[in-house]
């Protein structure tokens, strides 16, 4: 199992693939993640993008710095994932909830748009799916400007 255990700095960028997917990390700003993986999500890709969202918060958090991160997953790519993928990524959300500030998700499958759905009621709202790559960079866009 990759040990991925190191945060990023603001503005650097780390991929990580498996041979049946590959997941991009930028880290676009001190409390902006932006995640991007292409073909299938593994239990591997999955804590890699799972350990660097950890690290941000508990980086943060020693800091001082109030966590509120926000999160942007582009997996119009993801041809699938692994049950324990999905698991393992909404039980972490979901633990730590209180310190995200927004999950969008940019996707194309009918079964994700329903765990999101699901998921949203279990956080109260803060994670939002689309199928328009548009509106998720405008919503990107919006948490670089500060908004």
């Amino acid at each position: 199992m990759l040990l991925a255990t190191s945060t990023i700095a603001s503005g650097d960028r780390e991929e990580w693939g498996d041979g049946r997917g590959t997941t991009f990390i930028h880290r676009a700003a001190l409390r902006v993640v932006h995640f991007r993986t292409r073909g299938y999500l593994s239990d591997e890709l999955e804590y890699f993008g799972r350990s660097r969202n950890e690290a941000i918060l508990d980086e943060l958090i020693a800091r001082g710095e109030k966590p509120a991160l926000q999160c942007f997953y582009d997996w119009s790519e993801m041809t699938g994932y692994s049950s324990s993928a999905r698991t393992q990524s909404t039980s972490f959300i979901l633990g730590r909830r209180r310190q995200f500030a927004l999950v969008c998700i940019l996707f194309k499958s009918p079964l994700v748009a329903m765990a999101i759905n699901v998921a949203n009621l279990l956080r109260g709202g803060c994670v939002q799916g689309t199928t328009a790559r548009e509106e998720f960079a405008a919503r990107l866009k919006r948490a670089l400007d500060g908004g």
